[in-house]
């Protein structure tokens, strides 16, 4: 029994690390080989005081976050996601690599740690909500959302109950899609303007749905699958860097 699941633990381990690789080579590549402008989309889920042991690598110590977030602004500009959509559309890039910081899930650590060092340091990022857990324990609330709103912040959609769109109705995936807007502009008084996939890998969309979270008017979609963003006057959908305590940031910098 020991020796099965050993070997397991193995497999699942060799799996992960073949995967890493390939992401990484393919990292390098983009970033060596190819000059045109682009846009790196950093994605964290919870900051905490100090990072726990968390198997789905989505937990960062504020220590680790400020030392990321440092390296960042020293070497690139970061800028808003609307800001990125400006400069889409004047087809105007104002620098050959710049970045963005998203969040997801709406964890209360978002308004407790992340926003006020953000605030104090003059750093744009956009939060990513799920309607049906604002409000709740661990997580922000409206008026916590409206702070952050009114001070630099952007706040974006993450559907209404954090499901894969791919495995609902097609009605039922329209639905999280403009509903969620709906309901947080009207509690936020400030448009959405931005959708990020619940879960984001290639099996939690299709092209129906991308196009149903343009025609709703959003005016990016945001996935988790590693790489960078080559700018062009089209870019709808932004593929994110998962960020979390062993990131080697120096290595995604460049």
């Amino acid at each position: 029994m020991f020796q099965v699941v050993k070997n397991s633990s193995l497999k699942k381990y060799y799996r992960k690390y073949c995967r890493n690789s390939y992401r990484w080579i393919n990292h390098f590549k983009n970033l060596y080989l190819d000059s045109s402008p682009k846009l790196i989309v950093l994605v964290y889920h919870h900051v905490l005081p100090n990072a726990s042991y968390d198997p789905f690598d989505m937990t960062i110590s504020f220590e680790t976050f400020v030392s990321q977030i440092t390296a960042v602004s020293k070497k690139y500009p970061i800028i808003s996601l609307n800001e990125a959509v400006n400069q889409i559309k004047a087809g105007n890039f104002h620098r050959d690599i710049q970045v963005v910081l998203t969040f997801d899930d709406g964890y209360l650590d978002s308004y407790e740690i992340v926003f006020p060092y953000l605030k104090k340091r003059n750093i744009p990022a956009i939060f990513f909500l799920s309607t049906h857990t604002i409000e709740k324990e661990h997580f922000i609330t409206w008026e916590q959302a409206r702070e952050m709103s009114q001070n630099g912040m952007e706040i974006g959609s993450h559907g209404i109950s954090h499901v894969s769109l791919s495995s609902l109705s097609p009605v039922a995936a329209v639905e999280e899609i403009w509903q969620s807007k709906k309901i947080i502009e009207e509690n936020i008084d400030a448009a959405c303007n931005h959708f990020a996939f619940p879960f984001g890998s290639k099996k939690d969309f299709n092209e129906e749905l991308i196009q149903e979270v343009k025609g709703v008017g959003y005016q990016t979609c945001l996935l988790n699958i590693h790489g960078y963003n080559h700018l062009k006057l089209n870019s709808f959908c932004f593929k994110r860097i998962i960020m979390d305590e062993y990131t080697p940031i120096n290595y995604l910098l460049g």
